[in-house]
């Protein structure tokens, strides 16, 4: 395969479950009615197919039956209000959700179904008040989500503010919030208006923006919708992938729902062996924490206690990066690559590494004709690495010499972690 293909390649798959979500969007409306549906509708419909999507609107809500929601993987409920759904309706989505699917809230979303314990559990906060439209300053709380990670960390945009029944704070991950002393009339002292959650098997993102049309013309909120129905969409394995067994786990034991060693136990190696892969791992460090995920036992994804690190300050040995390997081209000296940005969450937390890798190719002499490629990185959704070539080995890696096929290999000596969820998917590439 020439290099333009691979970097063909490189656009078009991703290190996800679900690239190409089939979407419903919900716009029925049983109180007030937003003159920005049909513009947000016809905006999302734009996006999808750019992203290259399927994507269906409707506001009949007949829809929402097992069968109709069967091929379904994302639901927006774009600036619904009342009580949009019937009892019936209402268990096919339970169910539907239940099956590792995304939700997705927009706005008056949480003026919606107030009477629906489950729904308001899922949305994570309903509706209280609102002053007048007017612009307002907005923090990033949390740059390791892909919804935020693109955005500033201090930034003003104009809507109507939405004041909530509840703080949703303790029930949800929040992602954005509002100085409330940067604009008038807000009843919340503390007010996140962008969080997410993972519920119930499945995954559910809200925003309070939304209530004008010029909302959904901001490139800003746009690449924030279509990373939002990309992250609810992820919540389920996916059937073809499996969980490698371990040749040794000496030194690890069971702990918070993971396997966890004090960071002197033997590598985690796989049994099987793999070449073009999709691998799926959550770790959790500790402050000051290190170790890493090599694929095929040779080319390294860094885990490092980076959180709090400015971007500028990163190299290839913080989390996300891609750690040194020998430069053949050059015949000496190794290189690594920084990561695009910086997602690693506080120590202590979960963190989930997704990563699409292409193995090195070789002709029928055994000689390598094309370098390996980590064709995408993502740290907690976040792409931090994108079409990276491995020009060899990483440095210190289970195996000098490169092979077409090789095993995962997890670290367990250079720090305390603890692995779960750890599955690897073949890729056809």
């Amino acid at each position: 395969m020439v290099l333009a293909s691979i970097l063909g390649l490189a656009l078009t798959q991703q290190a996800l479950v679900v690239s190409a979500p089939n979407v419903l969007v919900f716009s029925k409306t049983a109180g007030f009615r937003h003159d920005s549906i049909e513009h947000g509708r016809d905006v999302l419909k734009n996006l999808a197919s750019k992203q290259g999507w399927t994507i269906q609107t409707t506001e009949d809500a007949a829809v929402f039956t097992d069968v109709g929601l069967a091929k379904v993987d994302v639901v927006v409920f774009l600036c619904t209000t009342g009580d949009v759904l019937n009892p019936a309706q209402q268990d096919a989505v339970q169910r539907w959700f239940k099956n590792g699917k995304g939700f997705v809230g927009i706005h008056s979303a949480a003026d919606t179904e107030y009477d629906w314990s489950w729904y308001g559990n899922v949305v994570g906060g309903y509706f209280k008040s609102h002053p007048q439209i007017q612009k307002a300053t907005l923090k990033v709380e949390d740059i390791a989500h892909p919804t935020s990670a693109h955005l500033p960390l201090q930034f003003e945009r104009t809507d109507e503010w939405y004041d909530f029944r509840e703080n949703p704070r303790a029930n949800v991950r929040v992602l954005c919030s509002l100085d409330t002393k940067s604009y008038k009339g807000s009843v919340m002292d503390d007010h996140p208006i962008n969080w997410c959650k993972e519920i119930d098997g499945g995954r559910a993102f809200y925003t309070g923006f939304g209530h004008t049309k010029e909302s959904y013309d901001e490139p800003l909120v746009q690449e924030m919708l279509v990373e939002a129905i990309l992250w609810s969409a992820q919540g389920k394995r996916p059937s073809e992938a499996t969980t490698p067994e371990w040749r040794s786990s000496q030194g690890w034991i069971d702990k918070d729902g993971g396997i966890f060693n004090q960071g002197n136990a033997v590598h985690l190696v796989s049994k099987a062996d793999y070449g073009d892969q999709q691998v799926h791992a959550e770790f959790m460090i500790p402050k000051g924490s290190n170790s890493g995920v090599y694929l095929q036992g040779r080319y390294e994804v860094q885990i490092l206690d980076s959180y709090g690190k400015a971007l500028s300050d990163m190299q290839f040995s913080d989390c996300g990066g891609i750690y040194q390997r020998f430069d053949e081209a050059k015949g000496t000296g190794w290189e690594g690559t920084k990561p695009l940005k910086n997602a690693i969450r506080e120590p202590g937390q979960w963190n989930t590494y997704d990563i699409l890798f292409r193995a090195p190719r070789f002709d029928r002499s055994g000689k390598k004709v094309e370098n390996a490629r980590f064709l995408e990185v993502r740290l907690n959704g976040v792409v931090v690495q994108k079409n990276v070539e491995a020009t060899g080995p990483t440095r210190g890696p289970m195996f000098q010499d490169e092979k077409a096929t090789g095993p995962l290999y997890l670290q367990g000596d250079h720090g305390p972690i603890t692995y779960r969820n750890v599955w690897v998917k073949k890729a056809t590439l």
